[in-house]
C-alpha cells in the first residue's frame, strides 16, 4: 500500500513540474496581465523618471547618477522664457545695484563665514541665506560646485543662438534651457546676449580674494565651465532631489 501510495505521488510531483506556470502582473485597476514563464527571459526593474512641481515651478529630471532635478528657469521668474532676477551671493532678495562692500561676503574667509552662520561646515551656503530655499520653499536649494559638475560631465550642451543660451540635454532626452543672462556689477548689465553666469551656493576658499564663491560660466564661444568671483549680481538656477 506504502508503494502505491509512493507512485501516486511521483506522478503527481512529474505531472506540476510537466504544467506551464505562468506569471500574473495585477495592475493597480485590478486588472491582470499573463505571462507564460517558459517565454521569459529575465524580469527588470527601472526607476520611472518624473518631473516635479514644487510652489508652482517645474524641475526637470534629467536622469542624473545623483537623482537631482533642474528647475526650468533662472529664479526670480514664472517663466522659462524670461531671465530671472540677480542676486548677491548669500543674500536672498534682488536689488538692481550690486556693490563690493554691501555683498554679504565682502573680505570673509571660510571662519568669518561659518561664525556669521552663512555657511556651514561643508562650505555650502546655510538654508538662511540660500535664496533659492528662502524664496521657492526648503524642498529647493542653490545648485552647488558639485551639482554643476555633474551636469557638465552627464549632459549636452547644444547652443541654441536663437534664444541665446544653451539647451541642456540629459541622457534621458529631456532638457532645460540657459539663457546667456550675463551678470550686473554696480549701476551696469554685462555680458548679456554672449555669456551666463550662475552663482553655486560654494564658497571658494582657494581663491585669493576673500568672500569668493563658485560660478558656472557658459559662454557663445563654448566655455562651459566652473570659475570663481565675488560681489557681482548673477543669476540662480535652483535645484530639488
Amino acid at each position: 500500500m506504502k508503494k502505491i501510495l509512493l507512485s501516486v505521488a511521483t506522478l503527481a510531483t512529474a505531472m506540476l513540474t510537466l504544467a506551464e506556470s505562468k506569471l500574473f502582473v495585477v495592475l493597480k485597476d485590478g486588472s491582470e496581465v499573463e505571462y507564460s514563464v517558459k517565454d521569459i527571459d529575465s524580469l527588470r526593474f527601472e526607476k520611472v523618471l518624473t518631473d516635479t512641481i514644487i510652489n508652482g515651478h517645474l524641475f526637470v529630471d534629467l536622469g542624473l547618477p545623483s537623482g537631482t532635478k533642474w528647475a526650468a528657469e533662472n529664479l526670480g521668474t514664472d517663466s522659462i522664457d524670461t531671465l530671472g532676477q540677480y542676486y548677491a551671493w548669500g543674500e536672498i532678495a534682488t536689488k538692481k545695484s550690486f556693490y563690493t562692500e554691501s555683498a554679504p561676503s565682502y573680505n570673509k574667509r571660510f571662519a568669518d563665514l561659518y561664525e556669521a552662520g552663512i555657511i556651514g561646515e561643508d562650505s555650502v551656503l546655510t538654508a538662511e541665506h540660500d535664496a533659492a530655499t528662502a524664496i521657492w520653499g526648503e524642498a529647493c536649494r542653490m545648485s552647488t560646485k558639485e551639482d554643476f559638475q555633474e551636469l557638465i560631465d552627464n549632459c549636452t550642451f547644444n547652443l541654441n543662438l536663437e534664444a541665446k543660451g544653451y539647451d541642456v540635454v540629459g541622457k534621458n532626452g529631456k532638457s532645460i534651457f540657459l539663457p546667456f543672462a550675463g551678470n550686473i556689477w554696480k549701476d551696469g548689465m554685462y555680458l548679456f546676449g554672449t555669456e551666463g553666469r550662475i552663482w553655486t551656493s560654494t564658497f571658494d576658499e582657494g581663491n585669493s580674494t576673500p568672500g569668493s564663491a563658485w560660478i558656472f560660466s557658459y559662454t557663445e564661444k563654448g566655455e562651459i565651465k566652473l570659475i570663481s568671483g565675488h560681489e557681482s549680481g548673477r543669476s540662480i538656477r535652483p535645484v530639488t532631489k
